[in-house]
């Protein structure tokens, strides 16, 4: 049998569902504060969409509060998303607060040993 093709409906296959969350956004600004409510999942496969626009409509900000009650899942791109803008409002002389974590997010955040870079408020009503 050397030589002979296995016919496609012996081939094995592999198949992999991935299951993707659309992160819903809100952002509020109000005399130089910016508050802003995700909704989803905060991974890699959002945050490109997300990441430039956070960037430009919290940039006049002096505070800024994210409510993360509603994000399911965090991944190192949302960890990353979270310092750069820190990293943005430091330079201002600003505050990132964050709000309503949940226990994913905060084991992700004691992962890279960041639990006390961020500053943390009760939720946002």
């Amino acid at each position: 049998m050397a030589g002979q093709a296995i016919p496609a409906a012996h081939t094995p296959v592999s198949r992999h569902q991935i299951s993707l969350k659309l992160m819903a956004m809100n952002i509020t600004k109000l005399d130089g504060a910016c508050s802003i409510r995700l909704d989803g999942d905060l991974t890699i496969f959002q945050i490109a969409d997300y990441h430039s626009q956070l960037l430009t409509e919290c940039q006049d900000a002096q505070n800024v509060t994210f409510d993360l009650s509603d994000v399911n899942e965090v991944d190192t791109a949302g960890v990353q998303l979270l310092i750069s803008l820190q990293k943005q409002l430091n330079s201002v002389d600003g505050n990132l607060l964050l709000a309503g974590q949940s226990e994913q997010l905060l084991n992700t955040l004691n992962a890279f040993n960041l639990s006390g870079y961020f500053e943390s408020t009760e939720g946002i009503s």
